[in-house]
């Protein structure tokens, strides 16, 4: 695989980081923030009620997830590049052999694994959806696609910006930047 020994690296490095567990626990807090009280208290609604229940939490979820990776690909992304260039490590990086598709592809590949990651730990509360009906799981299927599609986009943005940019913060404004752009577009 192109860009393994760099994406293993990656992956150890945000092993070992709190900031990696600080994000995964905002993501998840806000999502159970925003739909527990939307979740049907005991079961003395129908089933048509608690059918268009699960639809509006399943939409809701769905927003506040392209909301929350909106907000934190960039952050996650946005040091890929600038972070080895301002260490010297990447002159250090393409002395090993390591060409810079294969140092750009294993950043993309590991910083787009953490926004998966991300995406799987929702996992849980879109089969609960399922046992109150009104969501197949084609549904939830579909809306698995365009946020991994989305990942892509994001953390595809973050490295790109990382690549061209001195700073963090330029890089991290730009994509945020974009991103609202892109969203009112």
């Amino acid at each position: 695989m192109i860009g393994r020994p760099v994406f293993m690296r990656e992956i150890l490095t945000h092993s070992r980081r709190p900031r990696t567990y600080i994000f995964q626990s905002i993501f998840l807090a806000l999502l159970v923030i925003a739909l527990i009280p939307l979740w049907p208290a005991g079961g003395s609604q129908s089933g048509a009620d608690l059918a268009s229940t699960a639809r509006t939490i399943f939409e809701w979820g769905g927003y506040l997830q392209i909301v929350l990776l909106a907000l934190l690909a960039p952050a996650i992304t946005a040091n890929a590049i600038i972070e080895e260039k301002a260490s010297n490590t990447l002159d250090l990086l393409l002395l090993t052999g390591t060409g810079p598709f294969a140092i750009v592809i294993g950043k993309f590949i590991s910083r787009l694994y953490v926004l998966l990651f991300l995406l799987f730990l929702t996992l849980p509360i879109l089969f609960a959806l399922l046992t109150l009906g009104g969501v197949s799981g084609t549904t939830i299927l579909i809306q698995l696609c365009v946020l991994f599609g989305f990942a892509v986009f994001t953390a595809g943005l973050g490295i790109f910006l990382s690549t061209l940019l001195p700073r963090v913060t330029g890089a991290l404004l730009t994509g945020y930047l974009l991103l609202a752009c892109r969203r009112a577009g």
